[in-house]
């Protein structure tokens, strides 16, 4: 009986401090998850190779804008238990134009990246079976298309539960590998303390004279989908206006992910490839100069890194058309609806054409994007900043003047960008 005593009086804790905390932080770490895709650590691996830590400085402005939509969002659900697509529809007006123009631009971006990101991620996987099997073929098409297709089975296994606590701890865990895929290739070859320390003076790097590097990885830290799908995460969580505290520590907490995936991604690029060289055109050329220097293992964290964020955006996408679509009619989460089923198993179909049509679709997303980031960013920004500072819907929890100067600083760099995407299909039709 004593030694039973004893052994029932041992403190058993599973898991670290740190992970603890993430899957404390759900909804935020879902959208941390969404946004840092393999795009996403394609610039800022660019960004750290050719121009060290120069840029480090924009990371925090990215990061605070990502603060602010986060944290508007959360907490006009909260507040009000409204959804921002659903009250968009319902309380702005013109608003149900305004929402199926959202809706559909959203839809229209992400199901045409979904197939890209599928064949990039499952390319990775192999390329990391070639890491540590060196005699394997350098291309073998029908290896990576059986990869992206036990991927998104896995996907469609895991959203078929329709358990939404299921899905966020499994974002956590993904954005968890991630952070820790990036930091050890990063500690594998560090750039130097002074890096980081000239890094935080704003300064251009040499032959670019216009801000479109700065624009590229601001750009890593706001995307219209992670933030209209919050709200959405918030309501499924039961949240109400009594839990502000945690709606706010929610926030706060996936900003600081966001901030040091990013300054991790860039330091590892710094330290590790910025030798002079070819530049990095994307996550596969950082794989080879890492595998050169420092070493095969720096190479293996790093490609971890690479396929959960890629695999952490996956599974949004897949997810998006539905909710969005239960959203826009009742503004409430259903992930056990024979709809949502129905469009999460068309959607892992469709993300199966990107190891077949392969580099043949780039064009089709990339034009589809370009028209989504003229409208969609700014519609939903500007919504978000209408509902916030609306009296008779938030009370005294109304935006106050910082919220308010990072939305329109984010409304701001949204119409940027839209002007920066007419330009860009002006070119590509004329």
């Amino acid at each position: 009986m004593i030694v039973a005593r004893h052994l029932v009086t041992v403190p058993v804790h599973p898991l670290p401090r740190w992970l603890r905390t993430l899957l404390l932080a759900g909804p935020g770490i879902f959208c941390v998850g969404y946004t840092i895709g393999t795009g996403a650590v394609t610039k800022l691996t660019a960004a750290g190779a050719q121009a060290g830590m120069q840029l480090l400085w924009v990371l925090p402005i990215g990061g605070l804008l990502f603060w602010a939509l986060l944290e508007a969002c959360g907490r006009y659900t909260v507040v009000t238990g409204g959804t921002v697509l659903h009250d968009f529809r319902t309380r702005l007006r013109g608003g149900r134009w305004w929402a199926l123009i959202i809706l559909a631009g959203v839809a229209l971006g992400q199901w045409t990246g979904l197939p890209v990101l599928a064949g990039l991620v499952a390319e990775l996987i192999y390329d990391g079976l070639r890491l540590w099997v060196p005699s394997a073929p350098i291309r073998n098409p029908e290896a990576v298309w059986g990869i992206a297709a036990v991927l998104l089975a896995g996907v469609y296994g895991l959203l078929r539960t329709g358990r939404y606590s299921l899905v966020e701890k499994t974002m956590a865990v993904i954005v968890a590998l991630m952070m820790a895929g990036f930091t050890g290739a990063m500690l594998m070859a560090p750039p130097a303390p002074g890096m980081f320390v000239r890094g935080l003076i704003p300064s251009l790097p040499s032959g670019h004279a216009d801000a479109l590097p700065v624009l590229a990885l601001i750009g890593t830290s706001v995307a219209a989908p992670t933030f209209l799908v919050r709200s959405l995460l918030m309501k499924a969580k039961g949240w109400g206006g009594g839990n502000l505290p945690e709606q706010r520590r929610d926030a706060g907490i996936a900003t600081l992910v966001i901030f040091l995936l990013g300054l991790s991604v860039m330091a590892c690029a710094a330290g590790a490839l910025g030798q002079p060289g070819p530049a990095i055109r994307d996550v596969f050329g950082a794989i080879h100069g890492l595998e050169h220097y420092p070493g095969r293992t720096a190479a293996g964290l790093f490609l971890l890194g690479a396929v959960t964020a890629g695999l952490s955006s996956i599974i949004p996408m897949v997810m998006i058309l539905p909710l969005l679509l239960a959203d826009y009619r009742s503004g409430d989460l259903q992930l056990h609806t024979r709809q949502f089923r129905l469009w999460t198993g068309l959607a892992c179909v469709v993300g199966l054409a990107g190891p077949v049509l392969g580099d043949q679709l780039w064009p089709v997303h990339r034009t589809a994007s370009q028209l989504a980031q003229v409208f969609v960013l700014p519609l939903a920004v500007g919504g978000i900043f209408l509902l916030l500072n609306r009296g008779d819907l938030m009370g005294g929890h109304k935006a106050g003047f910082w919220l308010n100067a990072g939305l329109v600083a984010a409304l701001g760099f949204s119409l940027v960008l839209s002007w920066l995407g007419l330009a860009a299909m002006g070119r590509r039709f004329a």
